[in-house]
């Protein structure tokens, strides 16, 4: 297994509603391919901006599918670790160890060591399925016609093969037992799971066989999720397996409604993880609502385990490790390059937004303000939200930026603006001759759009 590949994935910062950079990411790599280059790779997006890629020619592609996007935040000074065989992450400003992503990051991976690996297959990336499946729900059904199977990597630990999610039977007998030998060799065994993409593509009415898999992450979900890289390399052998196996077959399996409804996998949500493990439900009783409370008692500060000011505890599994972590600051020069960065913003809206198409605005709303626009009936409407929300951002990074560098200033006049006479930071009068709050004021917001 390529670690460096799992590491570089895993390093990029993905979230529902932004996952602009780990889509980049992955058409960066594949069209650095000699097979892009020739033109037997080829990929697209839908209305959706799921992405889906065709490399060779088939009667039935082999299919390995994963979702783009993760529950974490975007941290600023997010740093991969690896300590005993596993993976984990850390945010250098907060201090703390943070949510690596595994889920499903470490299945975009495998996705893409399975494209690499063989001549004829197809794979697709869905956007939003932490918060309801919501690409895979608008995917193109027409694009699977020529697929025999689909295989997806999104759940938690290490040898669970989903065969049903919430009732619905995601494969017949045919394909277990195509595949029953190659799951023995690895460990793993056919049970029923969560909702994830390929249970939301068999109620799409997907006509052959899916499945998902465990692929070595851990406590998703939670602060504490890591990556067991011993775990990921078994599955994704155990998928390059199956494929060597069973690709180039098609296994019809037609999508039956399930008679109830239920949430499966992981033992209940009581399994799922330890952000759901630490409540303890029994200590509350009937009595429990009229009951007077009990004082609590004062807690005795205890020294922290940890050894120096330089160390900090992140734990992998039960186990806590002691790392040393590198910190890093932002100078006034960062910031000052943050502002400018909105501004720049602001001047392609002036010059390139009656360019672009409504599907297009949408996406570089999504990219600028992280989060998607109210629903707009027409392009002019997305425009004016664009404008406003971009309006609105300047002004409160003018705040800011001015809140955190008045202190800065001197009295000497260096940095007086020479409209408003106002005190202006040093770092950016020495190039301009009037502040952000001026040049702001003074845009004519018609021009900027007509």
């Amino acid at each position: 297994m390529n670690k460096k590949n799992l590491i570089e994935t895993l390093a990029i910062q993905t979230i529902s509603g932004d996952q602009w950079n780990m889509i980049d990411y992955i058409t960066k790599r594949i069209e650095a391919t000699k097979e892009f280059k020739q033109g037997s790779l080829v990929y697209d997006f839908d209305s959706s901006f799921n992405l889906y890629i065709t490399k060779g020619v088939a009667d039935n592609f082999p299919c390995v599918v994963s979702h783009m996007d993760t529950v974490h935040e975007l941290y600023k000074d997010f740093k991969i670790y690896e300590q005993s065989d596993c993976l984990f992450s850390w945010d250098g400003e907060l201090k703390k160890q943070v949510g690596i992503g595994g889920d499903d990051k470490v299945g975009v991976f495998v996705t893409l060591e399975a494209l690499e690996k063989f001549d004829n297959i197809k794979v697709a990336f869905f956007v939003d399925e932490e918060i309801g499946c919501v690409g895979s729900r608008e995917a193109d059904m027409e694009w699977f016609d020529d697929v025999g199977f689909v295989l997806q990597c999104d759940r938690k630990g290490y040898g669970d093969f989903v065969n049903s999610i919430g009732g619905t039977k995601l494969y017949g007998k045919d394909f277990s037992e195509a595949i029953a030998e190659i799951l023995t060799s690895y460990k793993y065994k056919e049970t029923s799971g969560g909702i994830t993409d390929v249970g939301q593509l068999k109620e799409n009415d997907l006509k052959v066989a899916c499945a998902n898999m465990s692929c070595g992450y851990y406590n998703p979900h939670t602060s504490g999720e890591y990556v067991d890289i011993t775990d990921v390399t078994n599955v994704l052998n155990m998928v390059l397996d199956i494929i060597e196996k069973v690709g180039g077959q098609r296994f019809p399996h037609k999508y039956e409604k399930p008679t109830y409804v239920g949430y499966g996998g992981y033992g209940g949500y009581g399994g799922y993880g330890r952000g759901w493990e630490q409540y303890d439900y029994s200590k509350y009783n009937k009595n429990s609502w009229s009951a007077k409370p009990k004082k609590k008692k004062k807690s005795r500060k205890t020294k922290s385990r940890l050894s120096s000011a330089d160390k900090h505890a992140v734990v992998i599994g039960d186990k806590s490790y002691l790392m040393n972590v590198d910190e890093e600051k932002m100078d006034y020069v960062d910031f000052d390059n943050r502002v400018r960065s909105v501004f720049a913003l602001s001047d392609f809206l002036g010059t390139e937004l009656k360019s672009l198409s409504f599907a297009e605005i949408r996406r570089l709303y999504q990219k600028t303000f992280k989060c998607n626009p109210a629903k707009a009936h027409t392009k002019l409407d997305l425009e004016m939200q664009y404008l406003n929300s971009m309006i609105t951002l300047i002004d409160s990074e003018y705040k800011i930026y001015s809140e955190n560098y008045k202190s800065d200033t001197k009295s000497d006049g260096d940095g007086i603006c020479k409209i408003c006479s106002k005190y202006s930071n040093e770092v950016y009068t020495s190039m301009r001759t009037t502040c952000w709050n001026c040049e702001l004021d003074s845009v004519n917001t018609d021009e900027l759009l007509w």
